[in-house]
């Protein structure tokens, strides 16, 4: 997907999410293997062409989530959703979801823009494609995909939580986003020379950003504890 269309299917999602479905929608619980599971219609009578539009468009965003983890889970929530008025999710709300990841994915972008980091594989968030950015290194042999450092900056960003963490309705935590800063900052220190201090100075700045996004957005509150370990080379 380029860049223009994915802005427009993004403005697309923002209207669609901002509208309210005011039905409850139906509730039924299912056994499986002697264990019971409660379940919720993701959609009504009222919202389905509006639902299913969403997870339409959504299910074209995010290249490379979809086959592993919670990806998969969301996926399948999604095209069922489109293919059948009988779906259904033990919680999950598509459009509490949907907008839950979109925030997070501005947030992200808008990290990258005020730190002037570069942005990985030059793409916004939502459509950075985490499996290709990994070949695109493997191709040069002075950028290592893993090693100490990409290793000691995720553990950065995890120790300080950044990994959202959404509701019930707002699905599994969104691993998208840590990913795709610690693919910048890998990024910064393929072409730029960082002395330790430099490094500190960067994540703290990126946990910090964070932080205050999260104190004045209840959506994008996460609990961060700015890392204090010291970078190993």
């Amino acid at each position: 997907m380029l860049v223009t269309e994915y802005h427009e299917v993004v403005a697309r999602l923002n209207e669609l999410v901002k509208i309210k479905c005011d039905q409850v929608h139906s509730r039924f619980t299912c056994t499986f293997d002697g264990y019971e599971d409660e379940q919720t219609l993701t959609t009504c009578s009222n919202c389905r062409e509006r639902v299913v539009e969403m997870s339409r468009l959504f299910v074209e965003l995010w290249p490379g989530d979809w086959h592993s983890g919670h990806g998969s889970y969301i996926q399948d929530s999604l095209l069922d959703t489109i293919e059948s008025t009988e779906a259904s999710t033990d919680g999950l709300d598509i459009a509490s979801m949907i907008k839950f990841r979109l925030k997070h994915t501005y947030l992200a972008d808008r990290v990258i823009k005020e730190l002037g980091l570069p942005a990985p594989s030059n793409k916004p968030c939502g459509i950075w494609n985490k499996v290709e950015w990994e070949k695109e290194r493997r191709q040069r042999e002075d950028e290592p995909v893993f090693d100490r450092s990409r290793d000691f900056t995720w553990r950065k960003f995890t120790d300080g939580n950044l990994i959202p963490q959404g509701t019930i309705q707002q699905g599994p935590g969104f691993v998208r986003f840590v990913q795709y800063l610690v693919a910048a900052v890998r990024q910064k220190e393929f072409t730029t020379k960082m002395s330790h201090d430099e490094y500190d100075e960067l994540i703290e700045k990126m946990i910090k950003l964070v932080e205050d996004a999260g104190a004045s957005d209840s959506d994008l509150a996460c609990e961060c504890a700015a890392a204090r370990l010291a970078r190993v080379d």
